[in-house]
């Protein structure tokens, strides 16, 4: 996928979801609502994305 398709999609996203290597069944908990992840990223990320660039 292009960049220019990621920032496309990211715009019009609710939500984007990046697994880091975790077990499916951890994923699926978190998604139906069973477990309420907590905790820090290992990096920053911005709240906007730039749509010119």
């Amino acid at each position: 996928m292009s960049i220019t398709a990621c920032k496309f999609l990211a715009m019009d996203a609710g939500a984007i979801l990046a697994t880091f290597g975790v077990k499916q069944h951890a994923l699926l908990e978190v998604l139906s609502g069973r477990f309420k992840p907590t905790g820090k990223l290992p990096f920053a990320s911005p709240s906007l994305v730039d749509p010119d660039g």
